[in-house]
């Protein structure tokens, strides 16, 4: 793989964010997206209309980072720009990629500084799993469709249920068991406990 300042510089020459959508899935939290046309659908419904790179699975939120300390995000556009001559030309463009990657991210390595998501830390993981859908986006700021269709739909009707309901629509097409969408964010490697952060909230929400 590439040294780690390669990585960055790579992905701040290129405009490439790394963002991903968090919920709770009842048990397996990782599933393959095996119809491209429904991933490019939700691709578009969370992003819109942008270039970018669909990773074509849910992952447990410690399978995320393998044992060589590789993001999804990292491996992902790293692999593409290696294997793929033209790919560094669809940068520029709103096309898109899918990239399978259960075999890579597959095992769990649970983060020695952030082990909160553990059964033996909080029982409540054990019935509602985190699961996590990476998306890597072609631009140099964050101006996507859940940021935009939220604050539509909040002020609209002060709350986002309608718009949250047609995630969920899709999701089920990949993920047959009973899923609940929590939040959108980016991801930042340097910060990846933000991560944690976002699931230890929503759990606060069910425990009233």
């Amino acid at each position: 793989m590439f040294a780690k300042k390669q990585k960055e510089t790579q992905k701040e020459e290129n405009n490439v964010l790394y963002f991903y959508l968090y919920g709770f899935v009842r048990s397996n939290p990782n599933f393959q997206f095996k119809s491209q046309e429904l991933a490019i659908k939700l691709f578009k419904k969370i992003i819109g209309e942008k270039g970018g790179i669909i990773v074509g699975n849910s992952f447990y939120p410690y399978c995320i980072i393998d044992e060589d300390g590789d993001s999804v995000w990292d491996f992902a556009t790293l692999y593409l720009l290696k294997n793929e001559p033209n790919f560094e030309n669809e940068l520029s463009k709103n096309n898109l990629t899918l990239l399978e990657l259960s075999s890579k991210f597959s095992k769990i390595n649970l983060w020695e500084d952030d082990t909160r998501l553990t059964f033996e830390e909080n029982p409540f993981f054990g019935n509602a799993v985190p699961f996590i859908i990476p998306f890597i986006v072609f631009d140099n700021k964050r101006d996507t469709n859940f940021d935009k269709m939220i604050m539509k739909e909040l002020n609209e009707n002060q709350h986002a249920q309608n718009y949250i309901d047609e995630i969920n629509t899709i999701l089920k097409e990949f993920m047959h068991e009973t899923t609940f969408t929590l939040g959108f964010d980016e991801f930042n490697k340097e910060n990846k406990s933000k991560l944690i952060d976002n699931f230890i909230k929503a759990k606060t929400l069910f425990d009233k």
